[in-house]
């Protein structure tokens, strides 16, 4: 079932995208659906609609929300604001 998410200030596509999968490589689709480019920068407040997706990172999505990060990469010219995400690896026996 799609979900409609409604953008912050600072989020671009791709933001929403690794906040709604966890993996960028299923945010095509959300670009799609919502034809747009990947690289769009919605206005705040603007209603994305983001399918569901086989490729989604759950695990990644969890880990953003228990770390309360909302991904918002753009800033105003005049700042300067970097995002560091740690990397979360899993063993594979």
């Amino acid at each position: 079932m799609d979900t409609t998410i409604i953008t912050q200030p600072n989020q671009s596509l791709l933001d929403v995208i690794l906040a709604t999968y966890g993996t960028l490589e299923a945010g095509m689709a959300a670009a799609v659906a919502n034809d747009v480019p990947v690289s769009y920068i919605p206005l705040p407040g603007t209603r994305l609609t983001m399918p569901d997706s086989e490729m989604a990172d759950q695990s990644n999505v969890q880990y953003l929300a228990r770390q309360e990060v909302e991904p918002g990469t753009l800033a105003m010219p005049l700042l300067s604001c970097t995002l560091l995400l740690r990397p979360v690896l899993e063993a594979v026996p």
